[in-house]
């Protein structure tokens, strides 16, 4: 057996028979062959082509997972074919990202694995965040010895929800406020967060925490236009809370939002206390239902009757 390959893949092998003559071998590396493969196009405004190389982040239940692929141009068609694993193949959520001179996009892939996904750059800025505000009800307890934020991003076409594989947390150097910066000297009460470089559109701007919570909590979220120029955008925190929570015993919690979501909160024996921001929620333990706002309540029973 011969054929052609890069790191772990093997993009196309054949089975030859070798006596005393010369053989010739022809690959094409157009056709799918055997394996998971995907498609992609990457072009700029005008449809031409672009110089790209690809990263994946794969979600399941055993986790997540995120790195560089191989990719190779299938022919003159400017057609990437890239190679995933079969872990990555079998991810619940699967998200594909291009990275160009011209920035980075990334997209969900579905189902159907054998279109072709298109990147198209067009006009594009860099977004730099500079997040105020916070507070140690932000400090996420799990990095105390780094000093870290749990304070997470994500950038979303107007009106639609934050999936589980969107959210991204700012790097540990960028939420340590004695640690090194990628670029100026970091300010005391700031943190500098660096979007990357942002395709032109209308974008909701998303700002969310999970200090003590399996799922993140949804605390802001503003409009952003992005045009060609790069942007500098101040975001001030709004404050958290911390409510009191007396349970006759460690069980599960769910607290509903007030966007109407929901979440699945599990207190150590050693926790007694939530972090919510401002606003109206639906804390409850099994039968056991109680109705809060925040900041006015600092407390809620879900002892039920003694």
């Amino acid at each position: 057996m011969v054929g052609i390959g890069s790191g772990e893949v093997i993009w196309a092998h054949q089975i030859i028979g070798v006596s005393d003559q010369r053989v010739d071998v022809l690959f094409d590396l157009a056709e799918p062959g055997e394996g998971n493969f995907l498609l992609a196009r990457v072009v700029d405004g005008q449809g031409n082509s672009l110089s790209a190389t690809f990263q994946r982040r794969a979600i399941s239940n055993n986790g997540r997972s995120s790195g560089s692929v191989d990719s190779i141009i299938r022919g003159d068609d400017g057609i990437y074919r890239i190679a995933l694993s079969e872990k990555d193949a079998s991810a619940d959520q699967f998200f594909l990202s291009a990275r160009t001179d011209a920035g980075t996009i990334e997209v969900e892939v579905g189902e159907d694995r054998d279109q072709v996904i298109e990147f198209r750059f067009v006009s594009s800025a860099r977004v730099t965040l500079y997040i105020s505000g916070f507070d140690d009800l932000w400090r996420d307890n799990r990095s105390s010895r780094l000093m870290g934020y749990s304070i997470q991003t994500a950038l979303v076409p107007p009106g639609e929800q934050v999936g589980s594989g969107k959210w991204h947390s700012a790097p540990r150097s960028q939420r340590n406020l004695s640690g090194p910066g990628s670029g100026a000297p970091p300010t005391p009460g700031i943190i500098r967060k660096d979007m990357g470089t942002i395709q032109a559109g209308d974008y909701e701007l998303v700002i969310g925490t999970n200090p003590r919570h399996h799922q993140t909590l949804e605390v802001l979220r503003v409009p952003l236009t992005v045009g060609a120029v790069d942007l500098e955008i101040p975001i001030a925190l709004p404050p958290l809370h911390q409510i009191e929570v007396l349970q006759s015993a460690p069980w599960p919690i769910t607290i509903a939002t007030p966007e109407g979501k929901f979440l699945h909160i599990f207190l150590d024996e050693d926790e007694t206390t939530v972090t919510l921001p401002t606003g109206t929620y639906e804390i409850s333990v099994g039968p056991i239902q109680k109705t809060i706002e925040v900041p006015r309540h600092k407390q809620v029973d879900l002892r039920g009757e003694e």
